[in-house]
C-alpha cells in the first residue's frame, strides 16, 4: 500500500499515517512550513503521544522515551539513539522515486529500513512537539515493543552484512554493541 501511495503522489511531499494512528489538526501545516525554512532537510518527524484503544493517554514508563534527532541521523539510527515513527514523517517526494520506497520483499521492518536508507541520503529534522497520537493495542507492552525493536534492528544489521553495505567496522561494532546492551 505504501509504494502504491508513493507512486500515485503528485505533490512535493509524502506523508504516511498508519490506520490506527491519528494526526493532530495542524501536523502537516507545521511540517510543510518547516520544510520551507529548511530546504536541505528531506525528512521531518515529530514526537508522539501514546494512547490506548479508548484514546486515553498512556504515559511513558520512567526513563523510557522515544528519541528523535535532527541532522545527519544515520549513525544515531544504527546505534539506536534515534527512532522514527512512520506516522510522524513527511518526506520530500523526490527521495521516493520508483524503486526507492518500501522494499516489497521485506515482511517486517520495512519502515525502519526505508528510514535508514533515507538517513544515508538526506538530513532529518525532529520536532519535539507531539503531533501524532500513536495507538497501543491490548496485549502490546513496552517489553513486547522493545523486543520487536531489537528484532528489527538485528534483522537490519544482518541485511547490511549480507548486502555488503559499506559501513565502517567501528560503526558496525557500535551498532551490534548497542543492540546487545538493550
Amino acid at each position: 500500500a505504501g509504494n502504491t501511495g508513493i507512486a500515485l503522489a503528485c505533490g512535493e511531499f509524502v506523508a504516511f499515517l498508519d490506520s490506527d494512528d491519528l494526526w493532530l489538526p495542524d501536523k502537516l501545516g507545521q511540517q510543510v512550513a518547516a520544510f520551507d525554512a529548511m530546504p536541505q532537510v528531506g525528512v521531518m518527524h515529530t514526537a508522539f503521544t501514546r494512547i490506548d484503544s479508548l484514546g486515553q493517554v498512556v504515559p511513558w514508563p520512567p526513563g523510557r522515551r522515544r528519541l528523535g534527532a535532527s541532522g545527519w541521523v544515520y549513525e544515531r539510527m544504527l546505534t539506536m539513539r534515534c527512532a522514527v515513527l512512520m506516522s510522524s514523517t513527511v518526506i520530500r517526494r523526490h527521495f521516493l522515486q520508483p524503486g526507492e520506497g518500501f522494499r516489497p520483499e521485506l515482511t517486517t521492518s520495512e519502515d525502519m529500513e526505508l528510514m535508514l536508507r533515507l538517513a544515508e541520503r538526506t538530513e532529518f529534522f525532529y520536532d519535539p512537539a507531539p503531533l501524532v497520537l500513536y495507538r497501543l493495542h491490548a496485549g502490546q507492552t513496552m517489553h513486547h515493543l522493545r523486543a520487536t525493536q531489537l528484532e528489527r534492528m538485528h534483522r537490519h544489521l544482518m541485511a547490511l552484512q549480507e548486502s555488503r553495505h559499506q559501513i565502517s567496522p567501528q560503526l558496525e561494532r557500535r551498532a551490534w554493541s548497542e543492540l546487545h546492551l538493550r
